[in-house]
């Protein structure tokens, strides 16, 4: 809510501002017009081309009085043109800011989306890594054998594979002879990184025999 007022307020600011510097113009011409009987684009070209000639004999004379009210109408419109500028440079700050902050709301949100997961714990390390030897050996590892390598109890086990399982790390496979684990695609991905260290992981488990 706070995001779209400032975007509104930002956009109320650059409305104003055009509108103020535009309308300030549009006076200042039409005085001038009112005075000379001439348009002040016109007005400008002829004393472009006029205005050295007459330097010296200007120098001497006053100005007319509609000549100070013009020169301080222009300062005014120059003032609200800079106004009118200075509300653009902040409406466009104010977007920017918007911006950012919903930057910061859409990370947060797409974290919350997908959290970033906890590191195993010791016991699923090893279980992971027991599976891995039996992968390293070319062989599918089955669930009941994993207790004997590990040290772990079968409820130990169990907990460790419904984590792996559920963080698509492994796979089960079951046939007439029991229930197998093998590593899935994210698995193998996580025992080969550097930062696992698969033989601290497995220094109490026993390498299936061959």
């Amino acid at each position: 809510m706070q995001t779209s007022d400032a975007v509104q307020r930002s956009r109320l600011k650059k409305i104003l501002g055009w509108t103020g510097g535009t309308l300030a113009a549009w006076i200042a011409t039409k005085i001038f017009d009112s005075y000379y009987d001439v348009s002040l684009f016109s007005a400008v070209s002829t004393a472009v081309g006029t205005g050295l000639a007459n330097t010296w004999s200007l120098a001497g004379q006053s100005f007319p009085m509609q000549l100070w009210m013009l020169a301080g109408l222009t300062i005014c419109v120059l003032l609200l043109i800079g106004v009118g500028l200075w509300g653009i440079y902040d409406a466009n700050r104010a977007l920017a800011d918007a911006e950012k902050e919903l930057n910061v709301a859409y990370a947060k949100i797409a974290e919350l989306k997908a959290p970033a997961l906890l590191p195993l714990t010791t016991v699923q390390d090893r279980v992971i890594g027991t599976i891995a030897i039996y992968g390293s050996a070319g062989k599918t590892c089955p669930t009941t054998e994993i207790p004997t390598h590990t040290g772990l109890t079968f409820l130990e086990t169990d907990g460790a594979l419904d984590v792996l399982e559920a963080r698509k790390m492994v796979s089960f496979e079951y046939s007439s002879s029991g229930k197998y684990v093998a590593l899935t695609a994210v698995g193998r991905a996580y025992v080969l990184h550097p930062d696992f260290d698969i033989a601290a992981a497995t220094a109490e488990s026993h390498s299936p025999e061959r």
